[in-house]
């Protein structure tokens, strides 16, 4: 997937526990407004499955047969709770 100003890379996360239940399977980074697949329960950022969609209609990436469902909030939480490293960390 090509770069968004929404992406945060799995590197900015300080503690990197149960990192990969935050993260989505087509762009790999942390999950941005994030959808599940009703079908296989898989998460995704909202932003890459509806890119995904538009070139393969109603195709989950995963199960093949996509149907959009809004995630548990237990997600939420897991997300709310990343500490998350500033882009220009590096810049001071």
């Amino acid at each position: 997937m090509e770069n968004s100003k929404y992406e945060i890379e799995v590197e900015r996360v300080d503690k990197q526990d149960n990192l990969e239940l935050c993260t989505c399977s087509l762009c790999e980074n942390i999950f941005f407004n994030p959808v599940m697949c009703k079908n296989c329960e898989n998460h995704f950022c909202k932003l890459c499955i509806n890119k995904w969609i538009s070139k393969n209609p109603n195709v989950c990436p995963l199960c093949k047969n996509y149907e959009q469902k809004n995630v548990s909030s237990i997600l939420n939480v897991l997300l709310s709770k990343l500490i998350i490293s500033c882009v220009n960390k590096n810049k001071g």
